[in-house]
Parts: structure tokens; sequence; C-alpha cells
């Protein structure tokens, strides 16, 4: 990974080893250490990261009502994904239905004309 990273920077900017280098990611193992094969003077843990591992890990599965709403949201997008199917026919059945009324409408028209 720090091979890739470093020959992206290097077709960016050729002289790219005077630079200051930083990083901002997850704080895994291998990041970190690709940070330091990288030489870089500076890293940071992302912050939406740490804020999604503080909701998710720390406080998410100790409110109870969350812990329910999730479990509903999850429910009603598990429906409508694998459902969907359902949706896309009866949208499509609509629209012929739709179609079908201005056939109608101008076939009723057309008699009109006639008379």
């Amino acid at each position: 990974m720090a091979d890739h990273v470093s020959h992206v920077v290097h077709s960016f900017i050729p002289n790219s080893k005077r630079i200051i280098r930083a990083s901002c990611h997850n704080g895994a193992a291998n990041m970190v250490e690709a940070s330091k094969i990288l030489k870089v003077d500076y890293y940071q843990h992302c912050i939406a990261h740490s804020l999604h591992l503080l909701l998710t890990v720390d406080s998410l599965n100790d409110v109870e009502d969350v812990c329910e709403l999730l479990l509903k949201c999850r429910s009603i997008v598990l429906k409508l994904h694998f459902k969907s199917y359902l949706i896309e026919d009866e949208m499509a059945a609509t629209a012929d239905r739709a179609e079908v009324d201005r056939l109608n409408a101008r076939i009723a028209a057309a008699f009109e004309l006639d008379k």
C-alpha cells in the first residue's frame, strides 16, 4: 500500500521528497505502518471514523430505544431491498393503466367526432 501511495504522490508531485507529508486514517496498525514507511511527518486519526466508532461501539448499543429504532429501520430497508421487484412491477402496472386511460380517452374523443 505504501508503494502505491508513494507512486501516486510522485505522479502528481515529481519532487515529492521535499514536501512535508501528513496523513489522516483510522489508526489501524497497517495504516500506521504505511505512514511510517512513507516517512509521514504527522498523522492523525480520522475524526469521522472516531465519531463513528464512538457512536456504534460505545454508545448506540447502550440506548435501548435507539437499538429498537435501528432494528425497525433495518427491517424496512431489507424488505424494500429484497422486494423492490414488487414496487417496480406496481409502478409499471400503474404506468400501463395510465396509458390505457389516455388511449380510452382518445378513442372516446374520436367517437365524439364521428357523431
